[in-house]
């Protein structure tokens, strides 16, 4: 299991026993504690980018930057979604409520999870542009990047 998967589950433990601990007192999702999941990813995500930024070329930051942050905010979303159906199985009023919506059948439990799938990913992503300043500077173009600058034996003398 690579560090991206081994993230992404973390992440997606982690929000859902959030999640979860906020269902079991009594708020299903209608106040601003709901978002505390998306700090949970931004942590990770800042921690994955401390280990793994140092170890990524000059050409290829960009794609490992954004494409390790789509995988871990998916797998993270997939794990929320399958551990909210779970919960859901196990104790309704321990799955998550998203938009006044609680789950009364297994169909709006899907439609819930697609939800939670989504918003992962997206506010995934977007956390991950916010802190990208912080990491975007660390790769060096030494080695990897040729000047493009004109020879030095080229002269414009005539």
């Amino acid at each position: 299991m690579n560090t991206v998967t081994k993230t992404g589950l973390i992440v997606g433990i982690l929000s859902s026993l959030y999640l979860a601990l906020l269902s079991s007192n009594g708020n299903f999702g209608g106040s601003a504690l709901k978002y505390g999941k998306y700090i949970i990813i931004m942590i990770a995500l800042m921690i994955f980018y401390k280990q793994m930024v140092s170890k990524w070329s000059y050409n290829d930051f960009m794609g490992n930057f954004i494409g390790s942050a789509f995988r871990i905010a998916l797998i993270s979303g997939i794990t929320v979604a399958v551990i909210n159906s779970f919960l859901y199985l196990i104790d309704p009023t321990l799955s998550t409520q998203k938009y006044n919506l609680l789950a009364d059948s297994f169909s709006q439990l899907l439609l819930i999870d697609v939800i939670l799938i989504v918003e992962m990913v997206v506010l995934g992503m977007l956390s991950s542009f916010i802190i990208f300043p912080l990491f975007k500077n660390i790769p060096n173009e030494s080695e990897s990047h040729k000047d493009s600058t004109i020879d030095s034996d080229y002269s414009y003398e005539k």
